[in-house]
C-alpha cells in the first residue's frame, strides 16, 4: 500500500482592504455612467423627426410596423428608458457600495476586538453578507446607521431616485397613491449645481446695477409630483443624479473613517 501524507493547511493569507481604493472603484463607475449619459442625452434634442423616420424605414424590416409609435411618443418613451435604466443601475451601485461598506465596517469591529478567529471572518463575508443583500434598501442604511454609525447627508436623496425607479417600473412613471412621501406628493432630492449671485459692493449711485460675484455651491433642489402626473427629469437633472449618488458615497465613506478612529483602527 503506497503511503499517504497529510497536506497542512495553507495559513490565512491577509488582505489589505484599503477605503479610498473602494470609493474609487464606485466613483470609477459613476465617472462612466456620466459619460454614457453625456453622449446619449444630446441626442433627445438633435435627433429630426425626419431622422427618425428614415432611420426606421432604412431597417427593412419591423416586428409590427402599423403600431410604429409617433415620433414625439417614441421619444418621450425613451427618455423614460434612459431616466429609469440609468436610476436602477445607480441604485445597484449604492447598492453593492452599502455591502461593501458593511464588510468594511465589520471587519474594523473585528480588528478591534483583538480576536484571532477564521470562523467569525468567514461568518463576516458570508453568512452575514447574505443577510445583509436581503434587507430593503431602507432596512440596509438602517442597519449600517444602528451598527456601524455610518450615515450620509444624502440618504433621502437615495430612497427618493429608489422610488422613482419603482414608480417608473411599476406604474410607467405615472405617480399613484403609493408613491406619496411628503405631504400628499411625491418629493424627490437632487443635489444639483447652483449659481448664486452675490454684490460685489453696494451700487455706487441709485438706480445703478452693483457688480455682481458670481459663484457655485452643491445645494438640494427638491421636484414635487401629484398623484396622476408622469415623472420627468430635465436633463440637468437627470445627470445631477449620478452627482448625487457621487456625494453619498464620499459622505458615507467618512463616516467609515469616522468609526475606524473611534475604534482604534488605522484605515
Amino acid at each position: 500500500m503506497s503511503k499517504q501524507t497529510a497536506t497542512p493547511p495553507e495559513k490565512q493569507q491577509n488582505t489589505t482592504i484599503r477605503l479610498g481604493d473602494v470609493v474609487n472603484k464606485y466613483l470609477e463607475a459613476f465617472q462612466r455612467a456620466f459619460d454614457h449619459l453625456c453622449f446619449a442625452l444630446p441626442g433627445f434634442r438633435t435627433m429630426s423627426e425626419q431622422q427618425y423616420d428614415e432611420f426606421a424605414r432604412s431597417v427593412g424590416v419591423m416586428p409590427m410596423g402599423p403600431q410604429r409609435m409617433s415620433f414625439d411618443k417614441a421619444k418621450e418613451g425613451t427618455e423614460k428608458y434612459f431616466l429609469n435604466n440609468s436610476l436602477r443601475d445607480l441604485i445597484s451601485l449604492v447598492v453593492l457600495f452599502l455591502e461593501d461598506s458593511r464588510t468594511i465596517s465589520a471587519l474594523i469591529e473585528y480588528k478591534a476586538s483583538g480576536k484571532n478567529s477564521d470562523a467569525e471572518v468567514q461568518r463576516i463575508m458570508r453568512e452575514d453578507r447574505v443577510q445583509f443583500l436581503n434587507l430593503s434598501l431602507h432596512d440596509k442604511l438602517k442597519s449600517l446607521k444602528e451598527k456601524y454609525e455610518l450615515t450620509s447627508e444624502l440618504e433621502n436623496n437615495v430612497l427618493d431616485l429608489l422610488a422613482v425607479v419603482n414608480c417608473l417600473s411599476q406604474r410607467q412613471g405615472v405617480v399613484g397613491e403609493q408613491d406619496l412621501n411628503r405631504n400628499d406628493k411625491m418629493c424627490v432630492k437632487i443635489r444639483t449645481l447652483r449659481m448664486i449671485q452675490q454684490p460685489l459692493q453696494a451700487a455706487s449711485s441709485p438706480g445703478t446695477m452693483p457688480n455682481m460675484q458670481i459663484s457655485t455651491q452643491m445645494a438640494d433642489s427638491e421636484k414635487t409630483f401629484a398623484v396622476g402626473e408622469k415623472i420627468e427629469f430635465s436633463k440637468q437633472e437627470h445627470i445631477s443624479t449620478i452627482i448625487s449618488m457621487s456625494i453619498f458615497v464620499t459622505t458615507f465613506a467618512q463616516s467609515i473613517q469616522t468609526f475606524a478612529k473611534k475604534k482604534g483602527v488605522a484605515e
